[in-house]
């Protein structure tokens, strides 16, 4: 089942190829979620998206501007990693607004990559991202690299996964299947 939403991205609805559309809206559902209560007890497969690889410089202030170039068009990251070498960093993000992000980006003239990723809707519970790798990994599909964002305040976390067969995961993840039966953990003070 893939989530959607009946909003519209204005801004850029009408340039965007069907599968750029499906994949905002995904994302919309992934960003709103992420700010109501209530907990799921599995994984949703929450569609899939366009993540930009940044080639940074390991040099002070340069993933400030990249973020402050983000801020000044208005994007919201959705999720975010940073790997970091001696000489380069590779940004990977996901913004809920890809064509004002590759606008953004583009200003900056960095060196950037699109690459199509999974995403899923987790349960904040031990096990959640084992899950889901079994299942992908039982189907034969790679997992190139994969990151989570942190959101405990509604019990749900976003992964992102770079997987070998796109197609392929996309139809094993649609079918929902509940795994482990352990109690999701909550944040302490919070209801």
């Amino acid at each position: 089942m893939i989530l959607l939403s009946k909003e519209q991205d204005v801004f850029s609805a009408d340039r965007r190829k069907p599968q750029e559309q499906l994949a905002g809206r995904a994302i919309g559902h992934a960003a709103r979620s992420a700010g109501r209560g209530g907990n799921r007890a599995m994984m949703e497969f929450s569609g899939t998206a366009t993540q930009f690889s940044v080639f940074l410089v390991s040099k002070p202030g340069v993933l400030t501007q990249v973020c402050q170039a983000l801020a000044k068009e208005k994007v919201n990251i959705i999720a975010l990693t940073m790997m970091d070498s001696n000489e380069h960093g590779v940004l990977r993000l996901i913004a809920q607004d890809t064509d004002r992000a590759r606008y953004a980006l583009r200003r900056l003239n960095l060196p950037t990559a699109e690459t199509d990723v999974v995403l899923a809707e987790l349960p904040n519970r031990p096990g959640a991202m084992a899950d889901l790798c079994s299942r992908l990994g039982a189907d034969h599909i790679t997992i190139n690299y994969a990151y989570c964002t942190g959101n405990a305040m509604n019990g749900r976390s976003l992964a992102v996964l770079k997987v070998s067969d796109l197609k392929r995961a996309i139809k094993l993840l649609e079918v929902r299947k509940p795994r482990r039966k352990e109690p999701v953990i909550r944040p302490r003070g919070r209801r």
